[in-house]
């Protein structure tokens, strides 16, 4: 059995160990499908409560004759390590998604050319490059972005290379490019006698069909679903126990560090809440055990 003997029993001393899990819930209330949310480095449940208390006058001295509880609110806080997009769209509150880039062609000898596809503003500065070959009608940067996307994963070739618009080529000393994230850099000080500051420019290249993942921010007003906690007691190994909220909206809680000197961390609070159509008898927190 689970529950107390009555006595003292060193298998039910606890040790925080565990995995988090979130779902969606559909329409209803119900969840969907559990996504694992990566390792958890704290996991903490925490109760409020609000109590009235009445006062007898009857003598000299007011003492308390009675004291209810007249509201109770339930809350979780976790902090996570794994950086994935899933996760950053929860601490953002927004949402994934993901598209395909197709593959590229802007090479001198490919089918399409690049042509005037960027515009310089000045040198020592990096500019970013488009999956259209020529934006003499659209402007750089682009003005129409649902049509036009960024090159990302450029092949490192021969065929990338850079010249004046409808003129010479770049010295290759003048530029450098970014491949990985699509960029292109042009020095402070180019060599090249017809460049200038605010030249147009046929940035040659190709790129390979790629997946891109990215996050939609703030395109939430909450971030609510299913959460589940099974523990994985390091002094009881052989005891799993599962905390299953039915609902909890989450917002995330202080910093997330893009740079620093330890481990990235996103930490969330969390409000639970009651569903009684998932769940009449516990439409909270309903937590499970049994012994292997």
């Amino acid at each position: 059995m689970s529950i107390s003997t009555g006595v003292a029993n060193p298998n039910d001393y606890n040790i925080g160990r565990g995995i988090l899990y979130f779902a969606s819930v559909d329409s209803s209330g119900f969840p969907k499908e559990f996504r694992d949310l990566g390792n958890a480095t704290d996991f903490t449940l925490n109760l409020e409560s609000e109590n009235i208390e009445h006062q007898s006058s009857r003598q000299g001295l007011r003492v308390t004759d009675k004291e209810v509880v007249v509201s109770q609110s339930m809350g979780v806080g976790f902090t996570l390590d794994e950086i994935n997009f899933d996760n950053l769209a929860l601490f953002v509150s927004g949402e994934t998604n993901t598209y395909t880039q197709a593959a590229i062609d802007f090479s001198s000898g490919g089918g399409t050319p690049g042509n005037d596809n960027v515009v310089l503003s000045g040198f020592g500065r990096w500019y970013d490059l488009y999956d259209e070959a020529d934006l003499s009608s659209a402007g750089y940067p682009p003005q129409t972005p649902a049509t036009i996307k960024r090159a990302y994963n450029l092949t490192d070739n021969a065929n990338a290379v850079v010249n004046i618009a409808g003129g010479a080529a770049l010295d290759a000393a003048d530029y450098t490019f970014d491949f990985t994230m699509g960029r292109l850099f042009i020095r402070s000080s180019p060599t090249t006698g017809a460049l200038t500051a605010t030249s147009t420019l046929d940035v040659f290249f190709e790129a390979a069909s790629t997946e891109i993942d990215e996050v939609f921010a703030l395109t939430q007003s909450s971030v609510s679903g299913a959460l589940k906690f099974i523990s994985n007691n390091a002094a009881n190994s052989s005891k799993k126990t599962e905390y299953q909220f039915h609902s909890v909206t989450l917002s995330p809680e202080g910093d997330f560090a893009l740079i620093g000197d330890e481990f990235s961390t996103m930490q969330f609070n969390g409000s639970a809440e009651a569903r009684e159509v998932v769940d009449p008898d516990s439409p909270t927190l309903r937590i499970r055990t049994f012994t292997q």
